[in-house]
């Protein structure tokens, strides 16, 4: 296994582009036209990425600053910043850690001589947990008796909830396989399994195989096959980021062409994955939901109904998955004027918050006119 901090950095441009061909797009036509500007830092690499071992590595906690910022890295015996210890997204690879580069050394406590394997940070959201921090888990394979599981987590009361229960129950893990530490500490070495995912930049084809033993554990003795479609619907959400006004007209659109209609949040991991793997063709409002792709044995067929921006997670989940992808925009002309106060926030980050309304920071309105046009001409 390698040593060079460098080797744990973002794969290069070797890996296959993403193309618009590759994809459906209805009602989607600026996207389209700016769809290789967009998303041509996207890139897919077969297998799976590297494991680097450390010897002598200074771990300080995990923090949310207020802000956005985070606190907790690893740092190699010359006081480097371990790349991968650090969470990276985008086409610029961009991180939210106020860690530095570089620390000084000299004043740090005596190894704990223990040998650890790196898991990266728990993410306290359901959809973060199930892509950025289960794609590291494919490194369990290199875990070795004696060997500990090492991970950052700034919210340490998620090792009980219960979504992050059933993954590690599916993964042969409990809560207490897991170890993460309050304060600064030396270990004696540590195995850094990057990312099999970097969401909005890269992904590698090996993730799916190391799914496998949490869709075993979940699917058990196997799922009966349904004809209908799937709808995994956000309307029964309590919080979140987005609020998608209409979606009840929507399911009664849907459930009288025969749709099956499930709500994620209300259903534990398992029982998603039996959903995503008893049904051919499965739709949903872009987001968290749609990740279960993941969990799918097989290539689904997904119909995304979005706003006017694809996230470019989801391009790369479904080339992945190798998923037949269909990206519908359902959303009405308001959206457009989110979309630019978007780009003003990005532009003016001295801007206040958004200020949650219902527990939501956004109000996205489903256009009836566009989905009942799309509805007349879909095969479901």
């Amino acid at each position: 296994m390698p040593d060079s901090p460098a080797a744990a950095q973002r794969p290069g441009s070797d890996g296959r582009r993403i193309s618009a061909a590759e994809f459906d797009f209805v009602h989607h036509g600026p996207l389209l036209r700016r769809f290789d500007k967009t998303y041509d830092h996207l890139r897919l690499h077969d297998g799976l990425p590297g494991v680097h071992a450390f010897d002598e590595v200074h771990y300080t906690p995990a923090r949310l600053l207020p802000g956005g910022g985070e606190q907790g890295a690893l740092f190699d015996r010359t006081g480097v910043r371990i790349p991968a210890s650090v969470l990276r997204r985008g086409r610029n690879q961009s991180t939210a850690s106020v860690e530095p580069l570089q620390r000084a050394t000299g004043a740090d406590l005596p190894s704990d001589g223990q040998c650890y394997l790196y898991l990266g940070w728990f993410r306290p959201h359901f959809g973060h947990f199930i892509t950025e921090t289960v794609s590291r888990f494919w490194a369990l394979r290199h875990r070795e008796p004696g060997l500990r599981l090492l991970v950052h987590i700034p919210v340490p009361a998620m090792l009980g909830w219960s979504y992050v229960q059933d993954v590690l129950a599916g993964f042969g893990l409990t809560s207490d396989d897991i170890e993460y530490f309050d304060a600064p500490r030396t270990l004696g070495r540590v195995l850094v399994a990057d990312p099999a995912l970097s969401l909005e930049s890269h992904a590698f084809t090996g993730l799916s195989e190391a799914l496998a033993p949490l869709v075993s554990h979940s699917l058990g003795g196997g799922v009966a096959p349904r004809s209908e479609p799937l709808y995994f619907s956000r309307a029964k959400l309590k919080k979140g980021v987005y609020r998608y006004k209409g979606e009840e007209q929507l399911e009664d659109r849907l459930r009288a062409r025969g749709v099956r209609i499930l709500h994620p949040e209300t259903m534990t991991v398992p029982e998603q994955i039996r959903a995503v793997n008893a049904h051919a063709h499965i739709l949903g409002i872009i987001g968290s939901a749609m990740h279960n792709v993941m969990f799918a044995r097989t290539p689904r067929r997904l119909t995304y109904l979005t706003p006017r921006w694809v996230n470019p997670t989801c391009l790369l989940l479904d080339r992945c998955f190798d998923a037949q992808s269909r990206y519908v925009q359902v959303c009405d002309r308001s959206d457009m004027l989110h979309a630019g106060w978007s780009r003003v926030r990005k532009r003016l980050p001295l801007l206040p918050p958004p200020t949650r309304k219902d527990r939501f920071h956004y109000a996205r309105h489903l256009d009836m006119g566009l989905i009942d046009r799309w509805l007349a001409q879909a095969d479901l």
